[in-house]
């Protein structure tokens, strides 16, 4: 019987060294997914450090390319936010283009609007608009502009990823 017991103890022993190895493991896992997670968070924010986007501003077409979009961009600052042509010009844009909307999420969000709700969410009715700038200096001093632009239904906003 004390052999039994022996032999029973020993086993227990190993099944809770096990079990210790086992919960550290998960504990080395669970950490680098976490980081693997933020990696490619902060790869992702690099990618749009440079960039703005513009939400409401009214879209010609259907289509639009991306000179077209930046001609877009440029009318808005020097016509309704009055940055002097010379300043508008001055800024270098890399890359200037529409994000694509859901068109099943469009729809359904007017279908439940009223045509006043409509009318006050305006800026809901066009594609956002991301710019890539080519420096940190024109990036910020887009976004000082930004209060002015809320004035007019127009937001300017950083291009931050998902999860942040």
């Amino acid at each position: 019987m004390a052999a039994i017991e022996a032999i029973v103890e020993n086993a227990r022993y190993r099944v809770s060294k096990l079990e210790h190895q086992i919960s550290s493991l998960q504990c080395q896992f669970k950490e680098l997914q976490t980081t693997g997670k933020d990696e490619n968070i902060i790869q992702e924010y690099r990618s749009k450090e440079y960039n703005v986007r513009f939400h409401g501003l009214p879209q010609k077409g259907r289509i639009e390319n991306h000179d077209q979009t930046e001609v877009e961009v440029r009318r808005f600052l020097t016509e309704k936010l009055r940055v002097p042509p010379t300043q508008v010009d001055a800024i270098k844009f890399s890359n200037a283009h529409r994000l694509p909307r859901r068109i099943s999420a469009v729809n359904s969000e007017n279908a439940n609007k009223s045509e006043n709700e409509e009318r006050s969410s305006d800026n809901q009715k066009y594609s956002p608009i991301v710019v890539k700038l080519a420096s940190m200096k024109d990036k910020h001093s887009l976004l000082k502009l930004a209060p002015d632009a809320r004035k007019i239904k127009v937001n300017i906003t950083m291009h931050l990823p998902m999860a942040m």
